[in-house]
């Protein structure tokens, strides 16, 4: 039961449809949630945000992931997936050393507005790209049959 009823509590497996929405909307909720913590530093405030940018980023990176699995041939997936995660590794690595910085030079409310206001224009712009060029690669195709085309 634990193992079934945990991870929909945690937004692991949401309803397929709220998955794809969130998905669809993550890059911009994110910075934006983001954004607001910044600006108002109430305590319950932030951990309302801190818990609802939990369950919409795993929801999306929940997607990605069934979606490369369904999107790689197997004789190649271990090893793209394993370069996926040293690449986010390395990424991740490189944010944190970046914020650290920004962090000892601007203060830590100045430098999380910063980055999330980055990140907004981040999400801004791939929502451009999704509109404009990459709409069809950036479909999750293990959810149409089920979702349907919405």
């Amino acid at each position: 039961m634990t193992v079934r009823t945990l991870p929909r509590l945690v937004g692991v497996r949401l309803p397929d449809s709220w998955s794809l929405r969130l998905y669809l909307l993550a890059p911009l909720i994110l910075p934006i949630l983001t954004v607001l913590s910044a600006i108002y530093t109430n305590p319950i405030w932030l951990v309302l945000l801190g818990i609802t940018l939990t369950v919409i980023s795993t929801a999306f990176g929940f997607n990605i992931s069934v979606e490369l699995q369904h999107r790689i041939p197997s004789e190649a997936r271990a090893t793209i997936l394993s370069l996926d995660r040293m690449v986010a590794a390395v990424i991740m690595a490189s944010f944190y050393a970046l914020y650290g910085f920004a962090v000892d030079a601007l203060g830590l409310k100045e430098a999380r507005l910063v980055f999330a206001l980055i990140l907004l224009g981040t999400g801004v712009a791939f929502k451009l790209a999704e509109s404009f060029k990459l709409s069809e690669h950036l479909q999750l195709t293990h959810l149409k049959a089920e979702v349907g085309e919405e």
